[in-house]
């Protein structure tokens, strides 16, 4: 027989704790059974074996309820599934094939985009295609709304694209480093964990600094540097809301390596992590 709760139970335990900790910062709390549940997820959340005592009194519709809406919230944080929207939308813009209700989300989605969304840059690109779309058709109101939004970001957009066309170079360095013992400089050290702790840059640029940065740690075994580097990107992920099974389990895959040259495996408190489809 199968045990009460055992689909939502093993939705709670396919969650990431990165997942549950950012969960914990976006769930509305005004339900008092939804949330002493969702306490039970989180109080268990960087355990390897989680153990949440639910309560098989409560309506069985709360429970069905709380996993579809984790499930939502995670898919609107995810960076993967934006970056595929973002695609969609620069295909129907520049085949003109976007309708009244593309072009509302558009705008809906511009309104909340700022400088350090993930895959700002990107979006900045689509809009920029977005605004000569709306100016060719005569649309003035979109088409000023669209402007105002692209003046105010284009020294952020400039910004992120340097310092993302920089990381080349630092990346052919650390790599010859590794591959014939050339040495990275303390002043190249230093330019990439700027990049990485400006928070007026892209989410993608400060992810990708940070993993040239743990490979240039772990080429020259400076343990403590990549666990510090990876606390600090764990909570940039968090707070920001970089979400998306890709991304998560490359960071986690960052976690277990220095975990396994360090000798900690024990002290890893991750679930198990399948592979994103």
């Amino acid at each position: 027989m199968k045990p009460k709760l055992a689909i939502f139970t093993k939705f709670c335990d396919e969650l990431l704790p990165l997942e549950i900790h950012y969960l914990s910062g976006v769930l509305k709390r005004e339900d008092a059974q939804l949330n002493a549940i969702f306490e039970k997820i989180l109080r268990e959340a960087d355990k390897e074996t989680r153990l949440y005592g639910f309560d098989e009194r409560v309506d069985k519709r709360k429970y069905s309820f709380l996993k579809i809406h984790l499930s939502r919230l995670l898919e609107q944080a995810d960076v993967d599934h934006f970056l595929t929207r973002i695609q969609y939308f620069d295909a129907r813009v520049q085949s003109d094939n976007i309708t009244q209700d593309d072009e509302k989300e558009l705008m809906k989605m511009m309104a909340s985009i700022s400088n350090r969304h993930y895959h700002f840059m990107r979006f900045f690109e689509l809009m920029l295609h977005f605004r000569q779309y709306l100016l060719i058709r005569i649309r003035i109101q979109p088409y000023e709304e669209v402007n105002k939004w692209i003046e105010n970001y284009g020294n952020a957009y400039a910004n992120s694209i340097e310092r993302f066309k920089s990381l080349h170079q630092f990346t052919r360095h650390i790599i010859d480093e590794y591959t014939s013992q050339e040495v990275v400089t303390k002043e190249e050290e230093n330019a990439l964990l700027s990049i990485f702790d400006s928070e007026e840059l892209d989410g993608l640029t400060r992810y990708a600094a940070a993993v040239r940065l743990w490979f240039l740690f772990m080429n020259k075994g400076d343990y403590p540097s990549m666990k510090q580097l990876i606390a600090k990107a764990s909570a940039m992920i968090v707070s920001n809301g970089y979400m998306g099974r890709r991304l998560l389990v490359n960071f986690y895959a960052n976690c277990l390596l220095l975990h396994s040259k360090t000798g900690e495996l024990d002290k890893l408190d991750v679930p198990r992590i399948d592979s994103p489809d």
